[in-house]
């Protein structure tokens, strides 16, 4: 799948955290598992179905704690197009 979509010029994308939220493990659970597996450009994996409720709640604790440590939050097209100060993407 990735092979085809990149002969058709598209670019694919992936994350490397993913609290497995639809699990509905909870909270705490979600905050924690995020936390802990979260590095400098990390892409996050959220449900917005089953565990909605507890995604949420946990969401404003996520970007509160990686705020406070002067994590950036953008889109994956920002990511896409960023450029560091060496010049690479």
């Amino acid at each position: 799948m990735i092979r085809a979509a990149r002969l058709a010029g598209m670019t694919t994308i992936g994350w490397d955290v993913d609290p497995r939220d639809y699990e509905t493990p909870g909270e705490e659970a979600i905050y924690r598992r995020v936390i802990d597996g979260v590095r400098p450009g990390s892409i996050v994996l959220l449900d917005d179905r089953r565990a909605l409720q507890q995604t949420a709640t946990a969401l404003e604790r996520i970007l509160a704690t990686l705020g406070s440590a002067e994590y950036r939050f953008v889109t994956v097209s920002a990511l896409l197009a960023y450029e560091g100060d060496d010049g690479e993407r």
